[in-house]
């Protein structure tokens, strides 16, 4: 059955932006998130939104946003929803429900944080309003939203003691921004991630790193009052600094939580090479594990992006460049991060893939993935769901509708969009059943791995 395992039914890939501009997900000349992995795609309830940087038929820097209604298979027309002459940097997108809230820096004469918001699952939206303005520079916005909850972390280097460093901030809404609990100054540090624990929504994480002379490492502070009060930070790194000039000594990372058990990764040097290093906590961030190595290349790895579905999958996408350029690589713990799969390409190029983003839908159990590519001679944002490993480019194909004939994958088994007949071998490859199928046909299969055959294509189905 050798010939189940090596073909594949992956999903087809999406070019969400396709025009004649440049579209990036982080707006910075390297062309790769330099402070932190960035947030650019959001699903819930079956809609996925995505929002990126471009700019608009004017030449000016503008935030584009694109949505799916239909998780993923068609796509409404892209809209433009800021127009700014000056310089976007980063940007962050999180929904709930049917809330979705932008966030995102603009350079002026400093850098300012404003939102949009849309509470009918982007069809409207609000005006442009202001998040954190000043004479000083706010940076980085990372948004968590449960319920009517607002949460907001970002960097600000507003004086403290007469004396411009950056510091964390953290505040609450509970009115989409209309009022804010005062402004909560953290750890001095940069580049902050939060996010909360759907079982115990009260529960909020942050993850961050301090980047300067003298230190370099990525840290941790927690809330168990809904952001009332905070931790005292914990020192992710283990006391060791991340090397490197530049944005290259950053220890970039990312967080993800479910019923108490947290997984944070970050990247550093301390192996000779930059490596993705996790640590977990089964204590909803009391304690951590030692830490672990999760990559081994020759390469960079950087812009790690760990999520958890809250079943006990775990997947961990980067991108490497241990091939000459960049390819967005995966892979997975089915054991809440105690296992791991071996090191597997999404992307396979000549490319520059990166910058890569992931939101999990439970609704849909599906796994929505965005990064850019310069694949086509021009910047552009690309879509595609659930696979890890992918194989190569020539197997995933580009598309604006890769449902319309294709069967689609789920969690649960597969729904096909044309009749015939569908085979299912079990993972050491014995028959389990033949089906004749229609449009619309759903196969729900049982717990385990399955290999389904249907028109000369296979399909490979991980049902949880």
């Amino acid at each position: 059955m050798l010939f189940l395992i090596s073909a594949c039914g992956c999903p087809t890939k999406v070019n969400i932006s396709n025009r004649p501009q440049v579209d990036i997900l982080y707006n910075d000349a390297n062309y790769i998130s330099t402070e932190r992995s960035t947030k650019n795609v959001a699903a819930c309830k079956g809609k996925v939104h995505v929002a990126w940087f471009g700019k608009d038929n004017s030449g000016n820097q503008a935030v584009f946003y694109r949505r799916s209604i239909d998780g993923g298979a068609t796509w409404d027309p892209p809209i433009q929803l800021t127009s700014f002459s000056n310089f976007h940097l980063e940007m962050w997108i999180q929904c709930f429900g049917d809330t979705v809230i932008v966030a995102y820096e603009k350079i002026g004469t400093g850098r300012d944080l404003y939102y949009r918001y849309s509470i009918n699952g982007g069809t409207t939206w609000s005006p442009e309003s202001p998040l954190e303005v000043g004479s000083y520079n706010q940076e980085a916005p990372s948004i968590w939203l449960w319920n009517n909850n607002f949460h907001l972390a970002w960097a600000d280097n507003r004086p403290v003691f007469l004396i411009s460093n950056y510091y964390i901030y953290y505040k609450r809404s509970v009115d989409m921004g209309l009022t804010w609990t005062p402004d909560n100054r953290r750890d001095i540090s940069d580049s902050p991630v939060i996010v909360g624990d759907p079982v115990s929504p009260n529960v909020l994480h942050i993850i961050f790193m301090i980047f300067n002379s003298f230190e370099r490492k990525a840290r941790y502070i927690r809330s168990t009052d809904n952001g009332n009060t905070w931790s005292a930070t914990f020192d992710l790194s283990g006391g060791v600094n991340a090397n490197g000039s530049g944005f290259w000594g950053r220890p970039i990372g990312y967080i993800s939580a479910y019923n108490g058990v947290v997984h944070a990764v970050f990247v550093d040097d301390r192996y000779g090479n930059k490596e993705v290093l996790y640590r977990r906590s089964t204590n909803s961030g009391v304690s951590w594990s030692g830490i672990i190595r999760l990559t081994n290349t020759p390469g960079i790895s950087w812009n790690p992006f760990i999520l958890t579905d809250g079943m006990g999958q775990v997947r961990l996408y980067w991108v490497d460049n241990s091939d000459g350029d960049y390819e967005v690589m995966c892979k997975i713990s089915n054991d809440n991060g105690l296992t791991w799969s071996a090191d597997a390409k999404l992307t396979n190029n000549t490319a520059r893939d990166v910058m890569v983003s992931v939101d999990y839908d439970p609704s849909t159990n599906r796994w929505n993935i965005v990064w850019a590519s310069d694949e086509s001679g021009n910047w552009e944002i690309y879509y595609t769901s659930d696979p890890c490993p992918l194989g190569n480019d020539e197997e995933l194909g580009i598309s604006e509708n890769f449902r319309s004939s294709e069967p689609q994958i789920y969690g649960w088994g597969i729904k096909f969009n044309s009749s015939g007949e569908a085979k299912v071998y079990n993972l050491s490859g014995r028959l389990y059943k033949s089906v004749s199928v229609y449009p619309e046909y759903s196969l729900r299969l049982p717990k385990g791995v399955w290999f389904v055959r249907f028109k000369g294509k296979v399909y490979k189905i991980v049902v949880h």
